[in-house]
């Protein structure tokens, strides 16, 4: 006997847009790390470098007040490129294991389960998923990089004397620094967060995904550096990504390149490394049949 179902009834609500889609990765990605203390510690340290910026920055300001305690000022740093470089670098290792604990997961999770077919087969595109994955690390990334850093410069501008170099030089020499902030943070986030979706698309085991990882970085790192050791020659540092990055740092923020790397070339060997993962992701992401409802 057929059985009719009558409680079908007409959609009243709106249907989200792609924003919404983008983000429900990230959201429940955070959802599951909401109650992952590892995470929450090394988020904590990462922005105790922030605040030794900032203190930084305020003992700059308030010279009088670090002379009573008996600390020569001659051994504070001046705020220019620089010192916003060192900070940037100094948060590569927080970026790398952050990338470690979230990025791994990510695509190697969707594989174990046999959740790729499931979600590609509803109203998103590979590109679309591929885009909220990255989004889940690239906003954590960016709370670590250029967000703390753009709050340091607009601090040290506000702050600052006039009589500052800082101040008096800054259409000249001194603006160029946000930008360059900006678009170094962007970079390290691009390589760390691209390199991790590409080891967590090539194995359904996230573990294993994150060791591929940290062998590629650290190993090609120690590779560029007993190949230079044994041609002579540092422009072998080409083969580390850190190496690149950091040649990157220098031509952004316009201080003396100490990789022996050429700027040009550093930003071709990432673009290159870029274009590789992009498209062994979307290889991946496409080998799976989709059978669009």
């Amino acid at each position: 006997m057929p059985v009719y179902e009558t409680g079908y009834k007409t959609r009243d609500w709106v249907a989200k847009g792609i924003f919404y889609r983008l983000m429900a990765f990230s959201r429940y990605t955070y959802l599951q790390l909401k109650g992952n203390r590892r995470i929450h510690t090394l988020f904590v340290m990462s922005w105790l470098t922030f605040i030794v910026a900032l203190a930084l920055i305020y003992a700059c300001v308030n010279t009088k007040l670090i002379e009573r305690f008996g600390i020569p000022v001659r051994i504070l740093p001046s705020l220019n490129a620089r010192f916003f470089m060192v900070y940037l670098i100094a948060q590569i290792p927080f970026v790398f294991f952050f990338t470690l604990a979230v990025g791994p997961p990510l695509i190697a999770n969707d594989i174990h389960h046999k959740a790729l077919p499931m979600i590609l087969s509803k109203p998103i595109s590979r590109w679309e998923y591929l885009l909220g994955k990255f989004l889940v690390l690239f906003l954590l990334l960016s709370s670590i990089t250029w967000f703390p850093g753009t709050i340091l410069f607009i601090t040290g501008t506000l702050t600052l004397p006039g009589s500052s170099n800082w101040i008096m030089y800054f259409w000249s020499e001194s603006i160029y620094v946000l930008p360059a902030l900006i678009i170094f943070s962007l970079v390290v986030i691009m390589t760390m967060n691209l390199v991790a979706l590409l080891f967590s698309s090539l194995t359904e085991n996230y573990r294993l995904a994150g060791v591929e990882l940290v062998m590629f970085i650290i190993g090609a790192s120690f590779v560029s550096k007993i190949a230079a050791a044994v041609f002579r020659s540092r422009r072998w540092n080409v083969l580390s990504p850190i190496s690149n990055i950091i040649s990157i740092a220098e031509s952004l923020f316009k201080v003396r390149n100490t990789t022996s790397i050429p700027p040009a070339l550093a930003w071709f060997c990432l673009i290159l490394l870029w274009a590789g993962c992009i498209l062994v992701l979307s290889t991946r992401v496409k080998a799976f049949h989709i059978y669009k409802e």
